[in-house]
Parts: C-alpha cells; structure tokens; sequence
C-alpha cells in the first residue's frame, strides 16, 4: 500500500487522538518501517490493516465504519493535494466516472508498481451510476467514504446501495448510485 494512505491515516490518528496514540500504534508493528512512510513508498498491507484493526479498538468503532469514515477522510486531504482532479467535474457523476480512467491512470504514472481497485461503471441514466468495485484489499467500505464525500464536495447528494460484497463471498463489490442534484 503506498504511503501517502499511511501518511493521512497518521494525521487522522493526531487530530483524534494525538500524536501519542499513533507513536504507541506504530511502536506494536513489527515492522522496520513502522511509523516512517514516504508518500511515494510501498508498505505492507498487513501493517495498514494491523493500524487500522488497533485503531478501531482504541475508538471502541468496528473496523467497517472505521475504514468508511478514514475514505471520507483521506478524499478531503487528496482535494487538498490534488485538487486539479476536481475542478475538472461540475458534478459528482463526472468525477467519479473518472476515478479509474483519469485519476488511477495519473497514480499509475507517478507510482507504476502501485496496486490499484478497478472500478467498472454502468452509467444506466443522467442521474444514476453503478460503481463495480474490484480489488483483493477489499477495501469497499473506503470507497463507500468516498463516494459520500464526492457528493457534499459537488452540493449534491447521493443515495447509495452496495447490492453486493467481496466480504460476503462476491468477486466484486456493486454500488448503485442515485444523485439528487445541486442542494
């Protein structure tokens, strides 16, 4: 997992719990990086996930939640830093039907060894999507975060449905997407 998913899941961990909490996760990891990520670096998936299983004990939260809220999170910090994605969409359907053809391809050249989610869409009508998910992270609950957030950013919102679950033996997650225009 690159760095740049540790470096916002350690500036989440500061603003809620402080910067000792994140010292006290990083010192349990076995790992020689542990708590010293670049953003351009390549770490263990096993070490994000032991970050976030421990910090969902800590917040008392189930780790689904946990990684929802973190998408919400983290898609606020990547407008702060890639803001030119954004401004390219004057609405929700328009970025997010840009995630894996724009924005993934723009990863890809930054960061080539970087393991992606690939994202599939049925762009069924003007005001509906369907997102198919598709990655062995199985980290559908993130993309769930962003995809609300996606919606406040644009002043709309967006009725999601996840209809189907890697984490309930599917080969995919499949998010059916109704957006209600401009607040």
């Amino acid at each position: 997992m690159k760095g740049f998913v540790f470096n916002v899941l350690n500036k989440m961990v500061e603003e809620k719990l402080g910067i000792e909490a994140w010292d006290q996760m990083v010192n349990q990891l076995s790992s020689d990086s542990a708590g010293v990520y670049t953003s351009g670096g390549t770490y263990p998936d096993k070490e994000f996930l032991d970050l976030v299983s421990d910090l969902s004990e800590r917040l008392q939260t189930p780790v689904a939640e946990l990684v929802r809220n973190f998408g919400k999170y983290a898609l606020h910090e990547m407008k702060k830093q890639y803001a030119i994605f954004f401004e390219k969409h004057s609405d929700a359907k328009s970025f997010l039907l840009s995630i894996d053809q724009v924005v993934h391809v723009e990863v890809k050249k930054l960061y080539p060894e970087a393991k992606l989610p690939e994202f599939l869409y049925e762009d069924r009508s003007p005001n509906e999507l369907v997102m198919i998910y598709h990655s062995e992270r199985k980290m559908c609950h993130f993309a769930e975060g962003l995809i609300e957030v996606t919606g406040e950013f644009f002043g709309e919102e967006i009725d999601q449905r996840q209809v189907q679950c890697m984490h309930e033996g599917a080969e995919s997650c499949r998010f059916e997407l109704k957006f209600r225009g401009k607040g």
